[in-house]
């Protein structure tokens, strides 16, 4: 049944004020169609909750489409690493700051991440605390984790651009909206307490000791409040500029400094704990403190990565007046907005409500990351100014070029094209002269392997999404694709393949540059150069030479030729694979499939490879060292709660096996996502875990980005009605759609049958319709 997952009077409340009148959908239809000019409330069938507990690493608070905000809250302040200096596992149950199964809230954070297995942010924790601010039972200024109080899920209330919690011991009700580049907050404290709020600058997620670098605060006046917080960590050398307002003014303020210096200067003159208009240290927590009173408190807190003076004109400019509810309404209009570029019609209420949730969590990065005025801080820490584009950051490339910047080249053609020309202004600044590897808030992380910027321009070239110069982004990826200091591409270029003995992961990398270069050789052959396509169509090919014919496996070898002994295709650590194995890992040869089937042994072979793969269970000992991989994620050797299989199933295609395609396909749609707080089954990644629950739920998945091909699967719509970037509207209809009915009769595309399992993107942006005919016995 359709899960809303709070109290009934809360959600009727917040419903009866949001949602519009003439709202079309019906929730027992299992979905809508609309065709007049209103927009439906989709958003009613979104669940944020849904991967806030386990592996999904969601967060549930507020947060604008594709908006720098994310304010969220924190359930537990969990260090990296242990006094011994050894890693903390349970830091990564953390990576989004939230657990479904706490029961105590620290404050609500303002950046966060949505879905990645490996974290930072966390920035301006804010945390309403009544009574007493030493030893009170909430906390104490000066403890190691601050204030916290206990909240029930049945008092809390999630939905797009929208987050309630009522803080029951404290007697606090805390309600957050966001625009793109300001949260905004509500406080009701009881009418007899003395009212607070603590700024916890001292918090982190991933944090460990030293980590902040530098905070500095300045009371502007009686209420405002401006400053930065830099921090090293995922990101190097990251600043965080804020304005924060009250809407009562200040009775005092104050702070607590965890960290000492030997020399003040002679600030030494000052009492700087209490009611000192300026703060600076590197470990702050500060209070503001108000006259008990029935009103409410509003806050608004502007980020800006540029300086206090920008995080004040993103307020100014954005939310100029105390309204709370408009900004709210605002921020699920933007959310429909969005949402209503695919309407579906699903089989069940919890398809529909996992479908939207899909799409919403797609459509959360990367971030707008640039002031109202458009300037950014670019990655040479300049500050530059975005010219004919919006800045955006936040690239999850090894996660994301698979499903979801294609996704966003059907329905957010606009914004992909920006991220390009962001890709781009990266490159320019980069002294490496780099695309983005895995890039946030100005800074490169270096995560993952592969180029994999590259994919998602080839793309966006080929499927003629981008208005970026071809010549600019050829250069920038041959430019990229040839730096040989950068993970073992040197030893790849030297031998052909990256050897065990030079890089570490090195079948991995192997078959992921070959792919990528692949990607070139598409960009280079469209510019003419006959050349350069050599050279790339050559390392293209690069996947031949980790591939040992007498085991039947993708195998890391050595700098002298020699096969690594020691090797075991089951394992997931430690076999030349990165978060994977030679089972899953070994499989990524999408630019050529039936190449790599024919080497593998033939159709025959290896079909029944594949199911072996899905069927055989895997032993404990094979995931027990990869925290990434776990059961949650996994039907035999399959590992869908990580990126390199998620195009496994569609390899039965070129195996002459389409229905065995069908079956997986449709399996692991039921059996990996659902409509529950644990219903994403691994990290979602920055939007890849669902963007591929939206693509596969309408029927067809991109196997091969850079190319204008998508492979045929198996719907889970009845029927859906896409917005395409162009205007144009492609209705997808499923006859004889059933849960039993999971085969494929036939594919018409405006009338005419597709032959084969493919469909062209020129065809189906022209728009029409595209019919699947279902049946309950494969052909």
């Amino acid at each position: 049944m359709l899960r809303f997952f709070l109290s009934f009077t809360l959600v009727l409340t917040f419903l009866m004020s949001s949602v519009s009148q003439n709202l079309t959908l019906s929730v027992n239809d299992g979905g809508f169609l609309n065709n007049d000019e209103s927009l439906p409330d989709v958003a009613a069938y979104v669940n944020p909750m849904i991967g806030t507990k386990k592996m999904g690493h969601t967060f549930p608070g507020a947060v604008v489409p594709f908006g720098m905000v994310q304010l969220s809250p924190e359930t537990n302040k969990v260090q990296m690493y242990h006094e011994d200096g050894s890693y903390n596992p349970e830091v990564y149950r953390y990576c989004s700051g939230y657990q479904y199964d706490d029961t105590l809230i620290y404050g609500f954070a303002h950046t966060h991440f949505s879905g990645t297995g490996h974290a930072d942010l966390g920035d301006l924790l804010l945390m309403p605390v009544t009574g007493s601010l030493s030893n009170s039972r909430f906390g104490d200024l000066r403890s190691e984790k601050g204030f916290s109080a206990h909240f029930r899920h049945e008092n809390e209330l999630a939905v797009p651009g929208f987050y309630q919690v009522f803080l029951h011991d404290m007697k606090v009700s805390a309600a957050l909206t966001t625009t793109e580049r300001v949260g905004f907050h509500r406080y009701r404290f009881p009418e007899q307490d003395s009212a607070h709020l603590v700024l916890d600058l001292m918090s982190n997620i991933y944090g460990y000791e030293g980590k902040n670098v530098w905070t500095f605060l300045r009371v502007e006046n009686d209420s405002t409040i401006t400053g930065y917080k830099q921090t090293t960590g995922w990101a190097r050398t990251r600043t965080v500029y804020f304005a924060i307002r009250f809407s009562r003014k200040l009775k005092a303020w104050g702070r607590h400094r965890a960290d000492t210096l030997p020399y003040k200067g002679f600030y030494r003159k000052f009492d700087e704990e209490r009611n000192f208009p300026e703060m600076a240290g590197k470990e702050i927590r500060a209070f503001f403190s108000f006259m008990p009173s029935t009103e409410e408190l509003n806050v608004k807190v502007a980020l800006s990565a540029v300086s206090t003076e920008g995080a004040l004109l993103n307020m100014e400019t954005e939310v100029p007046h105390w309204d709370f509810e408009l900004v709210k309404q605002q921020a699920r209009a933007k959310w429909n907005a969005e949402l209503n570029k695919i309407h579906v019609k699903m089989m069940d209420e919890d398809d529909l409500v996992t479908f939207y949730t899909a799409l919403y969590h797609s459509f959360i990065s990367p971030i707008v990351f640039e002031d109202a005025d458009g300037s950014y801080r670019g990655l040479d820490q300049n500050i530059h100014q975005s010219d004919g584009f919006t800045n955006y950051s936040v690239f999850s490339l090894w996660d994301t070029y698979r499903a979801l910047h294609p996704l966003f080249n059907l329905v957010q053609a606009g914004r992909n094209n920006d991220m390009i020309h962001s890709m781009l202004a990266h490159y320019d600044q980069s002294v490496h002269k780099m695309l983005p590897i895995w890039s946030h808030y100005a800074n490169e992380n270096w995560c993952m392997i592969g180029y994999h910027a590259v994919s998602v321009l080839a793309d966006a070239v080929v499927k003629n999404t981008t208005d970026a110069a071809l010549s600019r982004i050829v250069e920038a990826c041959v430019n990229t694709s040839n730096v040989d200091y950068f993970d073992g591409i040197g030893a790849y270029r030297q031998f052909g393949y990256v050897p065990e003995d030079k890089s570490a992961n090195s079948v991995s990398k192997t078959l992921e540059y070959a792919y990528n270069d692949w990607c070139i050789s598409q960009l280079t052959n469209r510019l003419g150069s006959d050349s350069l396509s050599r050279f790339y169509t050559q390392f293209s090919e690069a996947f031949h030479q980790v591939y040992d014919p007498a085991i039947g496996y993708m195998r890391p070898r050595m700098s002298d030729g020699s096969w690594r002994p020691d090797f075991d295709p089951y394992d997931t650590h430690g076999q030349g694979f990165i978060e994977g194995s030679a089972l899953n890992y070994g499989l990524y040869v999408p630019h050529q499939a039936a190449v790599m089937v024919d080497m593998m042994g033939g159709k025959q072979k290896f079909s029944r490879h594949l199911d072996m793969i899905f069927s055989a269970p895997i032993e404990e000992k094979y995931i027990a060292k990869n925290e990434d991989i776990t059961r949650d994620g996994i039907i035999g050797n399959y590992v869908h709660g990580n990126e390199p299989g998620h195009h496994i199933a569609y390899l039965y295609h070129y195996a002459g096996h389409s229905f065995k395609t069908q079956e997986r396909v449709r399996m692991i749609m039921e059996s990996m996502y659902d409509n529950e707080e644990d219903g994403l089954c691994g990290n979602d990644d920055a939007g890849q875990m669902s963007a591929w629950y939206v693509f596969n739920a309408l029927g067809f998945y991109p196997f091969l980005p850079g190319s204008d091909l998508y492979e045929i699967g198996s719907p889970l719509v009845k029927e859906a009605r896409i917005h395409l970037s162009n205007n144009n509207f492609l209705n997808v209809k499923v006859m004889n759609q059933s849960s039993e009915n999971v085969y494929i009769e036939k594919v018409l595309l405006n009338g005419n049958e597709i032959k084969g399992h493919q469909l062209r993107h020129d065809d189906l942006v022209k728009g029409g319709e595209l019919q699947f005919f279902m049946r309950s016995k494969h052909l």
